[in-house]
C-alpha cells in the first residue's frame, strides 16, 4: 500500500479576474509554436557544440573554449524547457510534450519524473511551508558573491556530481535530501519506478556519451554536456534565483510570492518565457509562449516590473537585511484598487 500524506492547508489564491472566452483562447496550445520554441533551443545548443568540437579538432583552442561556454550557458536553460514540458501545455499533441521533456532532461542530467512531484506541490502550495520544500524563503545563495564564485566557472564540480549522486540515491533507495525522500515515499508505485528507471537511463546515456566522446577523440563533447553547470551557468542562475527571492512566504496572492522581469527576446527564449513569473503561477494553463499577451491583460493588476538588473537592486537589499533578520519578507507594492 502506497504512503500517502495529505496536507490540511487549503489556499484561496487570488487571481486578477478574466472572461472564459479570453482564458480559452490563452490557453490554446500550438504544436507549431511549440516546435520553434523547443527545437530552435536544441537547434542553437548543437549549433555550439558542433562548433566546439570543430575548433577541438582544428586546434583553435580559444575559439574552442568561447564555443564550449556559449554552449553551456545555454544548456543550464534546458531546466526550464524540462519545466513547461512537464506541465503539459507547450504542445497540442500530448506525446510531444513528453518526448522534448525527456530529450531536455537527458541532455540536463536531470530526473525530471521527481521534479515534477515536487513542481506540481510548488504551485499547488508555492512557498506555503511544509507543502512546499521545493522553494524555502530565504535561500542563502541568493547573492552577488554566489554568482561570481560558483555561477559563471565552478571548479570545485559538486553540482554535478550531485547530480549522479541523486541518480545513485534514487536507484538504491538511499535519497538524503529531506524534501526528495518524502516525494519518493509518497509517490505511487507507478511513480517510483518510473523515477528509478529514468535516473537508470540517464546514467547509461551520459556513460555511452563519454565511451562515444572519448572514442573519437572529441572530448570536449562529453565535457560540455556533462559539465555544464560549472561553465556559464551564472546566467540561468540569476535569472531562475529572481522568481521568489525575498518575497511573502505563506500568501494567497502570486503578486506577492512571485516576481515577474522584462528580459530581452533572446533571455526570453531560452528563459522558456518564465520570466512572466506571477503570469506562470496565477494561470498555469497558459502555454509559455502566450505569456506575453497575459502579462498585457493583467499589467494593471501587477506590482511595477523592473527588467534584470533592476530586481536585483531590488533583491539585494532584501537579502543583506535577511542576514540579521531572517524572517523579514519583502512585500511588493501592489495596486490599490485591486489589492487583495
Amino acid at each position: 500500500m502506497d504512503e500517502k500524506k495529505q496536507s490540511a492547508q487549503t489556499i484561496r489564491w487570488y487571481r486578477t479576474p478574466l472572461d472564459k472566452e479570453t482564458m480559452k483562447s490563452l490557453t490554446e496550445r500550438s504544436d507549431l509554436l511549440g516546435l520553434l520554441q523547443s527545437v530552435g533551443h536544441l537547434a542553437l545548443m548543437l549549433a555550439l557544440l558542433a562548433a566546439a568540437a570543430y575548433c577541438q579538432l582544428h586546434g583553435y583552442w580559444i575559439a574552442m573554449a568561447c564555443a564550449a561556454f556559449l554552449y553551456c550557458t545555454v544548456a543550464t536553460f534546458c531546466i526550464n524547457a524540462v519545466h513547461e514540458l512537464i506541465h503539459g501545455t507547450v504542445f497540442k499533441t500530448k506525446p510531444l510534450n513528453a518526448f522534448f521533456a525527456g530529450l531536455f532532461d537527458l541532455i540536463g542530467n536531470m530526473n525530471h519524473r521527481l521534479f515534477w512531484e515536487s513542481h506540481k506541490r510548488h504551485h499547488k502550495y508555492t512557498l506555503h511551508q511544509p507543502d512546499d520544500l521545493e522553494v524555502v524563503e530565504p535561500e542563502s545563495h541568493h547573492d552577488v558573491d554566489h554568482f561570481f564564485r560558483d555561477g559563471i566557472i565552478n571548479l570545485n564540480f559538486l553540482s554535478t556530481v550531485a547530480a549522479f549522486e541523486m541518480h545513485y540515491q534514487i536507484l538504491f533507495d538511499k535519497l538524503k535530501n529531506p524534501w526528495q525522500n518524502q516525494l519518493m515515499r509518497e509517490a505511487s508505485d507507478k511513480d517510483r519506478r518510473a523515477i528509478k528507471r529514468w535516473s537508470a537511463i540517464c546514467l547509461a546515456s551520459q556513460a555511452a556519451l563519454w565511451i562515444v566522446g572519448l572514442a573519437s577523440g572529441l572530448w570536449i563533447v562529453p565535457v560540455a554536456v556533462t559539465f555544464d553547470r560549472q561553465f556559464g551557468g551564472g546566467l540561468q542562475s540569476c535569472m531562475n534565483s529572481s522568481q521568489h527571492a525575498g518575497l511573502q512566504d505563506s500568501s494567497p496572492d502570486f503578486r506577492t510570492c512571485c516576481r515577474t522581469i522584462y528580459v530581452n527576446p533572446l533571455l526570453q527564449f531560452l528563459y522558456w518565457h518564465m520570466n512572466y513569473h506571477i503570469e506562470h503561477h496565477m494561470y498555469a494553463a497558459v502555454p509559455c509562449y502566450r505569456l506575453g499577451r497575459l502579462h498585457k491583460l493583467i499589467k494593471h493588476d501587477l506590482p511595477p516590473t523592473k527588467g534584470l538588473i533592476g530586481a536585483w537592486r531590488e533583491i539585494m537589499p532584501i537579502i543583506e537585511r535577511q542576514r540579521t533578520e531572517p524572517d523579514y519578507r519583502y512585500v511588493p507594492p501592489l495596486p490599490k484598487k485591486q489589492a487583495a
